[in-house]
């Protein structure tokens, strides 16, 4: 709650215009401690890190068979 609004705003600040106010620092503390659980319940965790890995040279080479680049900032087909 911003310092001040006690008297204005008794119950806290939710919203303002229709928009929601979100406390990131509850909001991360709460993240986690889902997370703690999760992990105590014995959950899986799903890692995306190999989504965003660099291709190998084979993958690389194939797709520049069929897309050529030329370096000039744009594919020619």
């Amino acid at each position: 709650m911003a310092p001040g609004c006690e008297d204005e705003y008794p119950n806290g600040v939710t919203e303002i215009d229709g928009v929601p106010v979100v406390d990131v620092i509850s909001a991360g503390v709460r993240l986690a401690e889902v997370l703690v659980s999760f992990k105590r319940a014995g959950l899986s965790w799903i890692s995306r890190a190999a989504d965003y890995r660099r291709p190998s040279a084979v993958e690389f080479e194939n797709c520049n068979e069929d897309f050529p680049y030329s370096g000039s900032g744009s594919w020619h087909y």
